[in-house]
C-alpha cells in the first residue's frame, strides 16, 4: 500500500510496516513463498523431504544438488518453471538461468525470483498474486526490509524438517485469509484483529512473525505449531516485503518526509497469506 510518513523527523524514505489494506496480499504471499521455500529446501544440501536444516546452512543451491533433486522435488513440480521433465543438460541450463550473479550457486532469493518470473510469463497458479509485486515501483523495491537482527536469529537456528505435511498445514492455516470470496471477509477481519492487537493499522516484520506463530499454534497446538513456524520462517520476510509494497501509500503524519513505507496495510493482508 502507498507508504505513510512515519513520525520522528528522521527524513527516512522508507518505513517497515504492512498496513490493513495489504493484509489479504500478505496472506497470499505467505502461502506462495512457503511453497517456494519447501521446494528449495528439498533440494538444497541434498537432504530431500524431511531433512533438518543445519545451523551452518547458507541456503545456497549448487548445480549438482539441483540436478540430483530435480526429478523428486520438482519435475513435474508445483510451479510452471519446473512442470516438465528435463535431461541433465536441460537442468543445468535452467540452473544457469537461475544463477543471476554467475557465482555457481543459487540463493533462496534467486530461486524465488526465477519462479516468480516464470509464473507470471506462463500464467501459473500464482501469476496474478505475484504480478502485483512485480509491478511495484522499483524505487520501492530498493527499500526492502532486511531486519538484520531478525535474519541473524533465524540464520543461527537449527530449523526443523521441511515436510510436505508441514507445508499443507501451513497453507491451510493462512489460505482462508487469502481467499477473494465474500465469505472470507469475516475471517480476515478476525485475523487482522489478532495480528494488530494495538489497533494502529500497521504490522512490522516482527509482528507478522509473531502472528504467524500464534496462528499456527492455535491451529496445530503449541508444539506442532511452533515446529512448523520455525521450519518455514525464512520465507516470511519475502512475503512481508512483497505485501507491504503493493498498495499506494497514505500519509500518517509526524513530519518524517517519507515517500515510501515498509508496512503491510489491511488491504494487503490477504496476499500476505496466499
Amino acid at each position: 500500500m502507498a507508504n505513510k510518513p512515519v513520525g520522528g523527523g528522521g527524513g527516512a524514505e522508507y518505513d517497515d510496516y504492512v498496513q490493513r489494506p495489504e493484509f489479504r496480499l500478505l496472506c497470499a504471499y505467505l502461502c506462495a513463498y512457503a511453497e517456494m521455500y519447501h521446494a528449495f529446501a528439498e533440494i538444497d544440501g541434498g537432504g530431500g523431504e524431511g531433512a533438518t536444516t543445519r545451523k551452518d546452512d547458507d541456503r545456497r543451491m549448487t548445480a549438482d544438488e539441483f540436478v540430483a533433486g530435480y526429478a523428486a522435488a520438482l519435475g513435474p513440480g508445483p510451479f510452471v518453471a519446473f512442470d516438465h521433465p528435463l535431461d541433465e543438460p536441460g537442468m543445468r541450463a535452467v540452473f544457469a538461468e537461475m544463477d543471476a550473479n554467475g557465482k555457481g550457486k543459487v540463493s533462496l532469493k534467486e530461486w524465488c525470483a526465477f519462479i516468480e518470473k516464470k509464473e507470471i510469463e506462463k500464467n501459473g497458479k500464482y501469476a496474478i498474486v505475484l504480478s502485483k509485486a512485480a509491478s511495484e515501483d522499483p524505487r520501492r523495491r530498493a527499500g526492502v526490509v532486511t531486519d538484520a537482527g531478525w535474519k541473524e536469529t533465524i540464520k543461527t537456528q537449527t530449523r526443523p524438517a521441511i515436510t510436505s505435511d508441514g507445508l499443507t498445514a501451513f497453507k491451510r492455516t493462512f489460505e482462508r485469509y487469502a481467499s477473494p470470496s465474500d465469505g472470507a471477509v469475516g475471517a480476515r477481519d478476525e485475523g487482522w484483529s489478532r495480528a494488530d492487537p494495538n489497533g494502529n493499522g500497521h504490522l512490522s516484520l516482527a509482528e507478522v512473525d509473531g502472528w504467524v506463530k500464534d496462528e499456527l499454534q492455535n491451529a496445530r497446538g503449541d508444539d506442532d505449531g511452533e515446529t512448523i513456524w520455525r521450519a518455514f520462517r525464512p520465507s516470511y520476510i519475502r512475503a512481508f516485503n512483497d505485501a507491504k509494497d503493493v498498495m499506494a501509500n497514505k500519509p500518517v503524519g509526524g513530519g518524517g518526509g517519507a515517500e515510501y513505507d515498509d508496512y503491510v496495510q489491511r488491504p494487503e493482508f490477504r496476499l500476505l497469506c496466499a
